[in-house]
């Protein structure tokens, strides 16, 4: 997953189609976007705001105020591989889908730490950053991708039941 970071205060970007899969994540200020990804669009961004943009699919918008934008580049392999690997999906049916001007904590959350790693120098473990890598993948192929994942039995190595008359939950 390759990850871009700026701040801005005005961007007009216009392209006939990005080449990757793109995953914009709005991380400190506001702004008002207007554009055009298949349809057009208005909204008025604030913090945790998203869009998930396809390799392929032009696209025009303009962004006007202050704010940091994390640009996060899925790669497709990577994807595709975790696909497979952590959900039996066919990958060759795999396809993210176009989302403007939603909300998603877990996204968030991942690009900020993804973001803050790097300004960091990269001083996060090669372990952390991989983790944050494949949640992200899993995350975006559950949630946001044309392929319907079936739901499985849980692969953790920590197995949650719930006690029967404490409701507390035990290992």
């Amino acid at each position: 997953m390759r990850e871009i970071h700026f701040a801005c205060h005005h961007t007009h970007l216009r392209t006939p189609a990005f080449m990757d899969d793109t995953l914009l994540v709005l991380t400190k200020g506001y702004c008002d976007l207007q554009g055009r990804i298949i349809r057009p669009f208005h909204h008025y961004a604030t913090l945790q705001y998203c869009s998930l943009i396809p390799r392929g699919v032009p696209t025009e918008f303009q962004m006007t105020g202050s704010y940091d934008l994390v640009t996060l580049l899925p790669n497709p392999a990577f994807m595709a591989r975790i696909a497979c690997e952590a959900l039996d999906i066919d990958s060759t049916r795999l396809e993210l889908r176009v989302e403007s001007g939603f909300y998603d904590p877990l996204i968030y959350a991942i690009g900020l730490a993804l973001r803050d790693d790097i300004a960091a120098g990269g001083c996060g473990s090669r372990l952390y950053t991989d983790s944050l890598n494949h949640t992200l993948a899993i995350h975006l192929l559950r949630h946001y991708s044309t392929s319907v994942v079936a739901p499985s039995q849980p692969r953790s190595a920590f197995l949650l039941t719930t006690a029967p008359r404490t409701g507390l939950y035990e290992r």
